[in-house]
């Protein structure tokens, strides 16, 4: 039988996130992925979604970037602050000076309930300010979100992709709990682009055991997405028309 896009595997509505994340859980989610495979864009969505689900708990957005200082979460921070969310991000996020640290402010998201999600710097060179933190995140309880773009160089297959998030697992010394498939080529995605994408997907996730912790993305303007499908909006700062 051919794949359909609406016959894909897992949807990840708000109803489920609340099965995931549960009602009066304490969750902090990491997010890596090789460069470009759309980290921050996850992120930004996902901490939406999950203020969305929980209107009435504490939801942060961690900017641990320490790679790449053009593309980062702490881009989205008005939208973020605008639906109480709060931004937690190096003192010089969104400036030329890039420096690698991690913000005092971080301890909050230990001291506090709720749910808190970290956008981390792209490849292991990015997750390796993730293992400064990791035996706090193995006592309080994480999920790690390994994000992959089948379109990106160095992720093109699964066994590239494979190996590039066992690097990640080293250097963050925390192994990842669930794939998103983000597959896309911008404006220019098709469903033929993201159908191809799903086998892939799949292959991956068999290689990590993870065969039932796999997600796929697509950004509602590119079309109207089917429910197995994380229905994503672009926030992402625009630097080029």
């Amino acid at each position: 039988e051919d794949l359909k896009l609406e016959n894909i595997i897992t949807p990840l509505s708000d109803c489920s996130l609340k099965d995931i994340f549960f009602e009066n859980h304490k969750v902090i989610c990491a997010i890596t992925g090789h460069y470009g495979s759309g980290k921050s864009f996850f992120s930004v969505n996902l901490a939406l979604m999950l203020k969305q689900a929980f209107p009435n708990q504490y939801v942060s957005m961690t900017d641990l970037d320490i790679v790449n200082p053009y593309f980062r979460s702490a881009d989205s921070e008005q939208l973020l602050c605008k639906n109480q969310i709060e931004v937690i991000r190096q003192e010089y996020a969104n400036s030329n000076v890039d420096l690698p640290s991690v913000p005092a402010e971080l301890n909050k998201i230990f001291e506090r309930d709720g749910k808190s999600v970290l956008d981390i710097g792209g490849d292991d060179s990015g997750a390796i300010v993730l293992g400064t933190i990791a035996h706090k995140l193995k006592s309080y309880g994480f999920y790690h979100f390994f994000v992959v773009s089948f379109c990106r160089p160095r992720t093109s297959t699964p066994k590239e992709a494979y190996e590039c998030l066992k690097q990640i697992e080293t250097a963050a010394n925390l192994p990842v709990t669930h794939i998103i498939n983000n597959t896309n080529l911008g404006d220019e995605t098709t469903s033929d682009i993201l159908l191809s994408s799903v086998e892939k997907a799949k292959e991956l996730a068999f290689l990590c055991g993870l065969e039932h912790k796999l997600y796929h993305t697509c950004a509602k303007a590119i079309f109207n997405p089917p429910d197995s499908f994380i229905s994503m909006h672009d926030y992402t700062k625009k630097y080029f028309k």
